[in-house]
């Protein structure tokens, strides 16, 4: 099932319009991980398309409604309402049961492929392989994998939202959608997201501008991102 908004407000019409893919193996994954940075490319005009992998019914604030349709429900309307915020183009739900992930990468892995095919990004934004999160750290096997196997030339940008990830070596920053973000992560009322925010911020919502990846290829992603406009750190 695919959703689409339309989002953006810079003038597009003499250039090509970038594209910008996210992989969320949750339904809040995007909001939390990279929020401004998909925020900041609407802004800029680009095209950000989001796949959420799991159905995120295995989860949240109400163990009573955990692997109900009541619960994948509310995730999809929450993640549909974060996007509004965040003006996200297009979102799709694979629907996979949470927690599920590793029971067939193989079958993800192509199904990945095909929408990198479809999709031709310039940049692919998903976990990094020591988010300690099953989900996530089968998004990135299966991601890593289309990958290998796709014939264009992406930019991978790599969070880690569960665990630490000291191979981190890029901040994105800007300070514009600060409160875009912190808006799009309170869409997600079935999940504990004032816990999120004290985890994340030490605080009960978004304090700073600053995003961290991980980029296997830096010195390249460095230089596109600071092209297209971005504050960007090496670190």
């Amino acid at each position: 099932m695919a959703v689409s908004f339309l989002g953006g407000s810079a003038d597009t019409s003499n250039r090509k319009v970038l594209t910008l893919l996210v992989l969320s193996p949750h339904p809040d994954d995007l909001e939390l991980s990279c929020g401004l940075l998909c925020h900041k490319a609407i802004l800029m005009g680009w095209r950000v398309c989001e796949i959420v992998l799991t159905d995120g019914a295995a989860g949240g604030n109400e163990p009573k409604i955990y692997h109900t349709e009541q619960l994948r429900q509310l995730r999809i309307e929450e993640a549909k309402s974060g996007a509004r915020i965040l003006g996200i183009e297009q979102i799709e739900f694979l629907g996979v049961e949470d927690s599920k992930l590793h029971l067939d990468l193989k079958f993800l892995s192509s199904v990945l492929l095909k929408k990198l095919e479809s999709l031709s990004p310039e940049v692919i934004v998903f976990p990094s392989a020591r988010d300690t999160h099953s989900d996530h750290s089968s998004t990135h096997l299966s991601a890593t994998s289309a990958l290998s196997r796709y014939h264009k030339t992406t930019h991978s940008l790599q969070y880690c939202f569960w665990g630490n990830d000291p191979q981190q070596n890029i901040v994105l920053s800007h300070v514009v959608g600060i409160k875009v973000k912190e808006g799009a992560i309170k869409k997600h009322k079935t999940q504990p997201i004032d816990r999120y925010f004290r985890r994340l911020y030490e605080s009960d919502g978004v304090t700073n501008g600053n995003e961290r990846y991980y980029s296997p290829d830096s010195n390249k992603t460095v230089s596109v991102m600071l092209d297209w406009g971005f504050n960007v750190q090496q670190i």
